[in-house]
């Protein structure tokens, strides 16, 4: 039997239409070096930005404010084209969820990343992990050498999720080889003498923006 394009909530019209690599097929994502972000609103803000070809938006909210983006990508298209760009979607992935869900995730933020890129749209890649076991694809099809984006929203509190989240961030340095790398949220203090991360930090509406010791906006 063969996939049927009715009702395709899984976007496989659209993923065929990408090169994949890797065992489950992570939609490859091209790499960018435009990290010149100076406005950034979240994705659940965007019918009230005054300007949006001075914003670009991100996913680092609860996925059901994005869902719809999913279920209707080629309508989101002449959205994200008002933005002077986007941090790739953000679906979720946790280290107590069942693993398949968590490549699925991955899978559809890459899907999305690629997608919208193709259409055109200024896409910095965000990269995502669960626990150590997800390197084992979380990463592929995401580009080297390139600016990324990464999110500590969620984790701060939790000893744990922090030490995850560090582990993780070393893996994606070596692998990826980032030439700036966008954190949003709070930074942890193993991290601050890094040399090349921009930290968005804050949140009310608008992010605030710290890279190395000068704040350009926002509250903290």
């Amino acid at each position: 039997m063969k996939y049927r394009e009715t009702r395709d909530g899984y976007l496989y019209h659209i993923f065929k239409q990408l090169p994949a690599v890797g065992k489950y097929d992570m939609p490859v994502v091209r790499a960018t070096q435009n990290y010149q972000i100076l406005n950034m609103l979240p994705f659940n803000y965007i019918n009230s930005c005054p300007a949006p070809n001075e914003f670009y938006l991100c996913f680092y909210i609860d996925d059901y404010q994005f869902e719809r983006i999913w279920n209707n990508p080629d309508k989101t298209v002449e959205l994200l084209k008002q933005f002077k760009g986007i941090i790739g979607p953000d679906f979720s992935l946790y280290r107590d969820m069942p693993n398949m869900l968590n490549i699925y995730n991955c899978w559809r933020n890459k899907v999305l990343m690629a997608y919208f890129q193709s259409k055109g749209i200024e896409v910095i890649p965000n990269v995502t992990w669960s626990d150590e076991s997800s390197y084992d694809w979380c990463f592929d099809g995401l580009p080297q050498d390139s600016v990324v984006a990464v999110s500590t929203n969620g984790i701060m509190r939790d000893k744990r999720a922090c030490e995850l989240f560090l582990s993780g961030f070393k893996e994606m340095t070596k692998r990826l080889r980032p030439t700036k790398i966008i954190v949003v949220g709070a930074l942890p203090e193993e991290l601050k003498k890094t040399p090349n991360i921009i930290n968005f930090i804050g949140y009310s509406g608008l992010f605030g923006v710290e890279d190395k010791n000068l704040t350009y906006r926002g509250d903290t």
